[in-house]
């Protein structure tokens, strides 16, 4: 507390380290303005998540789920290095690579991805004209490097209930890539497609309660 040295507590909503530090500067600008204390607090302690960052969903009876944007290999690094940190269970990661870009980074993707979860669903992203399965067949090479616990499964819908199919309470499964994105772009054009979607058809169909 500002001026006179009391330490405060603080529960923030929100996971990742980033948000943390963005909550700090955010309540030093409030004691800059005038603002109290208390209502600065109560203001953090009732953050909205940003859709697709970090966007957490526990699922009663199963474990969580997070949908985030990382969609290159330091974003994945980011991710689940947080998240490996607070994960009492199992980690897995569901991600692809976007078709027409930067195809070097793939393979990193692969073997960042298998070092720090315990198990790598391969998917699609955005793969636009290229093949599905030749990104996933690049993105596998590198995560061999770290393990043989990968999956490849080029539909995402069908990636993406299959991984909430092995959720267990106390594990993660982190769908990355999309984030808030509505749509999958490929060879054919663009269809609509959301991982949130995805996720709440599922527990619709498994009679899930999201909290």
């Amino acid at each position: 507390m500002p001026g006179c040295g009391i330490p405060i507590g603080a529960r923030l909503p929100l996971l990742g380290i980033y948000n943390v530090m963005n909550a700090l500067q955010a309540l030093s600008l409030s004691w800059t303005s005038g603002t109290e204390t208390e209502a600065a607090l109560d203001g953090l302690s009732k953050m909205r998540q940003v859709p697709g960052r970090l966007e957490r969903y526990i699922i009663e009876g199963s474990g969580t789920c997070v949908i985030d944007f990382a969609h290159n290999p330091d974003g994945l690094e980011k991710i689940l290095t947080a998240l490996r940190s607070v994960c009492e269970g199992r980690l897995t990661v569901i991600f692809g690579a976007s078709g027409e870009s930067d195809k070097s980074k793939r393979p990193l993707m692969g073997e960042t991805a298998s070092r720090l979860a315990d198990h790598v669903i391969i998917s699609s992203d955005n793969p636009k004209s290229e093949d599905p399965r030749m990104i996933a067949e690049e993105i596998l090479s590198g995560a061999k490097r770290y393990s043989s616990a990968c999956t490849v499964m080029v539909d995402r819908e069908e990636a993406v209930g299959y991984g909430l199919d092995m959720l267990s309470p106390g594990d993660i499964l982190v769908l990355a890539g999309k984030g808030p994105e509505t749509y999958q772009i490929l060879k054919e054009g663009p269809v609509p497609y959301s991982d949130k979607d995805t996720l709440m058809g599922w527990c619709t169909r498994k009679g899930k309660v999201i909290r």
